[in-house]
């Protein structure tokens, strides 16, 4: 099989995984391929799947079965253990259309997801083949990753004994299997389950990959780099590039003049609080939500002041932000709620996010290409210098805090209410994303 030769450190690769949904949209497939022989002529694969986004089980679910194209070995059906006797009297039913059920597989998948499996050598076999004999297009061998081989890696970083089958994971994890004999058909039930352990086992590789500072060891190697590079630029540096240098120094120069025309202004007026007001600091918790009925994105939150909660909320408009999903209406979120912090002249201002990103990207602990996420470190640069405000971030998980979860349910509440019209722009973005 291909799949077994060459490198084949990918497999257990939750790395790249983890990054990229630091800054966009993740999709990961799990799946699971069972097969069924009564003779040479009538056998079976039952293929079923489970959509995963940002490493949250979605509802989204797969199932089909096909007539496959090759006998499949004895020993093959022996590993899978699939129930044949409940398919046998209406077998001829059950696998016709293979080639349009597979089409239908491929689109599923999209080209963006990646593929879980536990049997992943013979999976990525039979698939091959299958897609192979139907002309329809191969699945990249880089897609697809082994969750026991995830899971050995993810003991090893937590410096316990390697799990050999899926019933020691799920027995570690707590995941059970189904009740009683009632369910003849085990193949998306075990596709569940090993959804469930991919996300525990996520969620256990995150937390390590925080403990270790792994993250600030490879931004560490980028910022080196990226002085190397600067130097090089330095030593380079032309009249153009200056005078770019200038325009840009000026045009922070104009700012700070029209913050200071507005201050005056405002003394001017005798608001005499004002004084007392900059001096106060302010704790702000920020969530987003997504509305699948409405397919759009919005952002929740409130300051605490004084005791008191004010509240804001709303849809995520910005091109930017909508594109880099969920992440993206947290980052977007965040702004709106620096600015009402900053309109209720507070000077410190403390964010809580359940996003670890808005804490490392404000404080440049992760470096990225991403618009978004350059968009948003910049936005906080300017702000600060501009209003001369203290930004101080944290991160709490979404599940230990009640904070949290108020700030979920204004956004929730916010777009069950509200009748939201997209505008053209918006539509032209969502079909790009698509």
């Amino acid at each position: 099989m291909e799949l077994q030769s060459g490198n084949l450190n990918f497999l257990n690769d939750i790395e790249s995984l983890l990054k990229k949904s630091f800054c966009e949209k993740l999709r990961c497939i799990v799946f699971n391929i069972e097969s069924a022989i009564l003779n040479q002529n009538n056998q079976m694969l039952e293929l079923s799947a489970i959509e995963i986004e940002n490493f949250k089980i979605t509802g989204k679910i797969f199932w089909i079965h096909i007539n496959p194209r090759d006998f499949i070995s004895n020993n093959l059906n022996d590993l899978h253990n699939e129930r044949y006797y409940a398919y046998s009297e209406y077998w001829e039913y059950y696998v016709q259309d293979s080639k349009k059920k597979l089409k239908n597989f491929i689109d599923f998948i999209g080209n963006d997801s990646y593929l879980i499996s536990y049997d992943i050598i013979s999976d990525y076999d039979l698939l091959k083949k299958e897609l192979k004999f139907w002309n329809l297009p191969e699945i990249e061998k880089n897609r697809f990753r082994s969750i026991n081989q995830i899971g050995n890696k993810v003991f090893e970083l937590k410096k316990k004994e390697s799990l050999l089958t899926l019933e020691e994971f799920y027995f570690h994890y707590k995941i059970y299997e189904y009740p009683n004999e009632i369910y003849y058909n085990s193949n998306l039930c075990n596709c569940m389950m090993n959804a469930k352990l991919f996300i525990h086992l996520w969620d256990d590789f995150y937390n390590i990959y925080n403990k270790l500072n792994m993250i600030d060891t490879i931004n560490i190697e980028k910022q080196n780099v990226q002085k190397i590079e600067k130097e090089e630029i330095k030593k380079n540096i032309d009249i153009n590039s200056f005078n770019s240098e200038m325009n840009n120094i000026k045009e922070k120069e104009i700012k700070k003049e029209k913050f200071i025309d507005i201050k005056s202004f405002n003394s001017e007026l005798g608001n005499t609080n004002l004084n007392e007001k900059v001096n106060e600091q302010a704790v702000d918790y920020i969530s987003n939500s997504y509305n699948e009925n409405k397919d759009i994105y919005l952002y929740g939150g409130f300051i605490l002041l004084n005791n008191k909660r004010i509240d804001i909320k709303g849809v995520v408009d910005d091109e930017t932000y909508i594109k880099a999903g969920a992440p993206g209406a947290e980052m977007f979120g965040c702004i709106q709620l620096i600015n009402k912090a900053i309109d209720l002249k507070i000077k410190i201002i403390n964010i809580i996010s359940s996003y670890t990103g808005i804490k490392y990207f404000a404080e440049k602990i992760w470096t990225t290409k991403k618009k978004a996420p350059v968009e948003f470190i910049k936005y906080i640069e300017e702000i600060v210098e501009m209003y001369h405000i203290e930004l101080n971030f944290d991160y709490i998980k979404f599940e230990l805090d009640d904070n949290f979860r108020k700030a979920k349910i204004i956004a929730n509440d916010y777009g069950n209410s509200i009748n939201y019209k997209k505008t053209k722009e918006i539509q032209k973005i969502d079909k790009i994303i698509k």
